[in-house]
């Protein structure tokens, strides 16, 4: 196996968020986690959801994904897929971890069209995160907490709970 997969650099906040989505998506019917790496949130979701999948463009990493599932006994799935690629979302909730440059476009308009009624975004690039949470009409942010990931850097990893609702807009706000 090739390792050149991400995984989070600070095991003891990874952990603390991991709880946290956990306990977000806990009692959902679907979950579907975008930009899942090795599963570390995809497979947490699986055991507090009705089904679990995470979509992984990496095959190394879903290889080791599904490895790490079977290690736990864990009912999670695993696609190889380009999360821009898919057709539609049957979810009730989503989680977003995507890279530092933020949710592709495509994979926005695939949210506002398959309308999740939760989002849950991992970012360690809140300004880019602002601005696609502002591209997603109809999402309102329930929750925003900030993790300090990085110790002793100007670095924050923030993680958003969206939800849907009628008249919901969110628009980012640039500090001066």
């Amino acid at each position: 196996l090739e390792l050149n997969t991400f995984f989070q650099t600070n095991p003891y906040t990874a952990e603390l968020m991991v709880k946290f989505v956990r306990d977000e998506v806990s009692g959902s019917r679907t979950v579907y986690d975008l930009y899942s790496g090795v599963g570390t949130f995809t497979i947490p979701a699986a055991e507090v959801s009705e089904y679990a999948v995470g979509v992984e463009s990496d095959p190394s990493s879903v290889e080791l994904a599904r490895r790490n599932a079977m290690d736990n006994g864990s009912r999670a799935d695993f696609m190889t897929a380009r999360a821009e690629s898919l057709g539609a979302i049957d979810a009730d909730t989503v989680i977003l971890d995507p890279p530092r440059a933020g949710v592709h476009p495509k994979v926005i308009g695939l949210l506002l069209s398959s309308s999740p009624s939760r989002i849950i975004y991992l970012s360690c690039n809140p300004a880019r995160q602002a601005e696609d949470i502002a591209r997603l009409r109809g999402y309102s942010i329930d929750r925003l907490i900030m993790v300090d990931q990085f110790p002793h850097t100007p670095h924050v990893e923030t993680v958003a709970v969206l939800s849907r609702g009628l008249g919901s807009d969110v628009s980012p706000q640039r500090p001066s």
